[in-house]
């Protein structure tokens, strides 16, 4: 089984790539940043099905290859 953290790892590659910040991130959502940064590292937090849909609409990404 692939760890949660490890599910993350494509999308965190394309925030990098494409130059977006955790805090561009959270603005863009409407969270914390540290919110953003938990989900992220596999803190516990996960993104709602809400912030899965936005994401996918700011960024036009399919979301099956990135979370």
């Amino acid at each position: 089984m692939i760890s949660e953290n490890k599910s993350y790892d494509k999308f965190k590659m394309f925030l990098s790539i494409n130059n977006i910040k955790q805090k561009e991130l959270a603005e863009k959502l409407g969270r914390s940043q540290s919110f953003i940064n938990n989900v992220l590292n596999g803190r516990g937090a996960k993104f709602t099905i809400e912030d899965v849909k936005m994401i996918r609409c700011i960024f036009e990404i399919k979301i099956s290859e990135y979370l």
